[in-house]
């Protein structure tokens, strides 16, 4: 996991479930964060509007 200030990685094994969590109270309206799985990006919220890739 990949922040502005930190890195924390987390390690799964194929097929299990995982929650994306910003672990933010609040995201702000101009704010963009991206879940990727390698160089693939999964999830993104730009301007509070979430999307998912297939």
């Amino acid at each position: 996991v990949f922040g502005v200030d930190e890195v924390k990685p987390v390690s799964v094994m194929e097929r299990d479930s995982v929650i994306l969590n910003p672990e933010l109270t609040d995201i702000e309206s101009d704010e963009e964060i991206e879940w990727r799985f390698e160089n693939i990006r999964i999830a993104k919220v730009n301007k509070g509007i979430p999307t998912y890739d297939n």
